[in-house]
């Protein structure tokens, strides 16, 4: 609870850091999804609300976002599962 509190104190002195905070965790939620498809819709308004927050992060995504869709469409958990995804037959 300590930490709860400090974040909530440091929130009431900073608009902007409460902010910053709002976005990291609804950036996590939405990395946690289990139904992408929907999630890619909450994404993009996402993108949209932290562009003058992140706006490096959110150019970066911006252009790898096909990429980005593609890793969550395919589900994979691990690197080793990456790899083989990415293999030629």
């Amino acid at each position: 609870m300590p930490g709860i509190v400090a974040i909530e104190g440091l929130k009431a002195l900073s608009p902007k850091l409460a902010l910053v905070h709002q976005h990291e965790e609804a950036f996590r939620v939405l990395f946690d999804a289990d139904e992408w498809s929907q999630t890619s819709l909450d994404f993009l308004n996402w993108m949209a609300a932290a562009k003058d927050l992140y706006p490096a992060s959110v150019a970066t995504i911006r252009r790898w976002f096909g990429e980005i869709l593609q890793y969550f469409e395919k589900s994979i958990e691990s690197p080793v599962e990456s790899s083989k995804a990415l293999t030629i037959d």
